[in-house]
């Protein structure tokens, strides 16, 4: 179908990318269901020997060097968010600044982005994503002030103060290793001009999302097992005794590190190199059932005093999906089959939810729980007054098909209790046959977007945690795979307009959810064509103005005639007085600057009574009310290695 193969490529590159880092499971099992049944390691002599007693990750290996046999060590595999949601209320602005902050689920809560602001200065990756660029946004062209280069590459930002964070990761590729590591780099930016480095912290480890909460960086990564190798002599013919021996021989003489692996902590200021585990294994907890040998830790770093970390924890168990709230982090695993036949995941597949409590600078493991089906983005959760909502569907969302005519989704509602995540309240029945493309949570009150052919926004009452109820449904044709408030009653939603079960551009429309049992759709826009925003899976990219109403997305379209393709933002004003959605311009970036054609703008932001669009290459200023062009800067080459 036209609609789901419009998912298809981002899909499919969102779950190669994670199915790299995914622990292996048994096809057709689900993991226990956690809670109580956590408890703490204890000791690094009892994790060795409960690593020991349960790893099965063992490579025997001949001379020539190719694998005749790997196991892992079981657990619940996962992927990384298929489709991001959607973003905070106020579009990353407000609060009377005259410029906007990264679109972010939580006010409050800051995510990593690409490109970060202060209102006077923006710092932005560009290179390889590994060099930072200071520019000076109050100048009428804006100027390149510095740059510094930081170690890893795909470098994602946060700023608190005069410290910048960058998240890196790096796969040893260039040392021959081929270890994910997940490096944290904290940069003096005080002087814009002369920016430096003073510290890095890096892990092994899959990165998986950090939150910065009130000058608190929560990071959350995911560690794997090392490989055991038993080497079989060439020639050598091995029975399956001697086999079983040989490997029972490597897994005890195996040191901890294999389980637990080490950081390596450089501070520039001092010129000091220290090597150490990732997590006291005291701080490691597991369930009473065997889930698995991977780590999902968190690192919490006091952007006051720098790194390192100041704390570390962790559970043995998966994770993919990161949710920050007021009081909790959240990490959720969805369980992953290697069939991708609907008949063989079973009915009772549910992912697991663990959750850190956070104070300050404290961060501990709290509680665990699991809800029926798989989460599609950090979306599906939401924490108020004590409470975490969650929207699951019965199918996968990464596997690219259609929905099993038994596909059905809920609201699930828990609440901490003596360690456990425990369920109080379900609302069911959404969907039937189809899938979930955009969740979120207001208040008290709850949309969710399913899709197969029409476009169902169901309205949730979510007013009395133990009975959730569906209060109202709209049908209308497309679909929206993000939805942003952008009043108390009003959501905007981007995605997809589908005739006859096939895409035809992208499409804004404009709901008022006044009332919960009646919404409606007030106002709608469509831009024709093979059209796409990168803002329908990652909400980073969207900026909304509420000052003027302005809503800029990145666009790439493909026309019948290759007149009509375009790449780069469209703006559009959206007047929730008049129920109008008008498109006010365009901006686009320089032409053959790097590429001979260049993708629509990674971020943009509005400072100043500018619209700021941002290429790796450069970055575009243009006029707010019409989005004329304005001056075009390029980024200096990128320094050499320092």
């Amino acid at each position: 179908m036209g609609a789901r193969l419009a998912l298809a490529g981002v899909l499919a590159a969102m779950v190669a990318a994670a199915a790299g880092s995914a622990q292996a499971q048994t096809p057709g099992t689900t993991p226990e269901k956690p809670g109580a049944t956590l408890t703490q390691v204890g000791s690094c002599g009892a994790l060795a020997r409960y690593a020991r007693r349960h790893s099965r990750a063992v490579i025997v290996r001949d001379a020539g060097g190719s694998d005749s046999e790997k196991r892992d060590g079981g657990g619940s595999g996962q992927f990384a968010d298929p489709l991001s949601g959607e973003p905070s209320a106020d579009g990353g602005g407000g609060g009377g600044e005259d410029f906007s902050r990264t679109n972010v689920q939580e006010q409050g809560i800051d995510e990593p982005d690409p490109v970060k602001t202060d209102g006077d200065h923006v710092f932005m990756r560009g290179g390889d994503g590994n060099v930072i660029y200071a520019l000076d946004a109050r100048s009428e062209t804006p100027a390149v002030l510095g740059t510094v280069k930081v170690p890893g590459y795909d470098a994602e930002l946060l700023l608190h103060g005069d410290r910048l964070l960058a998240i890196t990761r790096d796969d040893g590729g260039a040392s021959g290793e081929w270890t994910e590591y997940v490096i944290l780099s904290e940069i003096d930016v005080s002087n814009p001009a002369a920016m430096r480095v003073l510290r890095t912290e890096k892990v092994e480890g899959s990165y998986l999302s950090a939150r910065l909460h009130g000058g608190v960086v929560r990071v959350a990564f995911r560690i794997e097992p090392d490989e055991i190798v038993v080497e079989q002599p060439a020639g050598a013919d091995w029975s399956a005794q001697e086999r079983r021996a040989r490997r029972r021989l490597a897994i005890r003489r195996a040191p901890l590190r294999t389980w637990r692996p080490s950081e390596a902590i450089s501070d520039r200021t001092a010129g000091t190199r220290t090597t150490r585990g990732v997590v006291p294994c005291a701080e490691i907890r597991r369930p009473r059932s065997h889930a698995g040998l991977g780590l999902l830790s968190v690192l919490t770093v006091d952007m006051e005093r720098g790194l390192p970390a100041v704390d570390a924890d962790a559970v043995l168990a998966g994770g993919s999906i990161v949710y920050s709230g007021p009081d909790g982090m959240y990490v959720a695993t969805n369980p992953w089959w290697d069939e991708t036949d609907f008949d063989d995941i079973p009915g009772t597949a549910s992912t697991a939810v663990h959750k850190f409590a956070i104070a300050g600078t404290e961060t501990s493991y709290a509680a665990s729980g699991s809800v029926p089906g798989f989460m599609l983005s950090q979306w599906s959760m939401s924490e108020h007054e004590g409470h975490l909502r969650t929207a699951t569907t019965s199918d996968p969302p990464w596997i690219d098909d259609e929905p099993s005519g038994e596909s059905e989704s809920q609201v699930v509602v828990l609440r901490e209790r003596d360690g456990v995540l425990e369920e109080v309240g379900r609302a069911g029945g959404l969907g039937r046959g189809e899938d979930i493309y955009a969740v979120r949570f207001m208040g008290d009150r709850g949309f969710v977007v399913t899709f197969e052919q029409i476009d169902p926004l169901y309205t949730l009452d979510l007013s009395v945690p133990e009975r959730p109820r569906v209060a109202g449904e709209l049908k209308i044709p497309g679909y929206s795979a993000y939805l942003h408030p952008v009043g108390e009653n009003l959501l905007l939603g981007v995605g997809q307009n589908v005739e006859r079960r096939v895409t035809t551009g992208l499409q804004l429309s404009l709901f008022d959810v006044s009332d919960l049992a009646a919404p409606r759709r007030i106002a709608v826009r469509t831009v024709a064509g093979d059209a796409y925003s990168e803002a329908e899976w990652d909400h980073h990219a969207f900026l909304h103005w509420p000052a003027t109403g302005l809503t800029v997305l990145p666009v790439e379209l493909f026309g019948e005639r290759e007149a009509d393709d375009f790449s780069g933002a469209i703006g559009f004003r959206v007047d929730t007085a008049a129920a109008t959605i008008d498109e006010v311009g365009r901006v686009t970036g320089e032409q053959g600057q790097v590429f001979d054609f260049v993708p629509p703008p990674e971020r943009t932001l509005v400072i100043g009574g500018r619209l700021f669009s941002f290429w790796e290459h450069g970055l575009r200023v243009s006029r707010l009310d019409d989005l004329a062009p304005g001056a075009w800067v390029d980024l200096p080459t990128p320094p050499r290695e320092p």
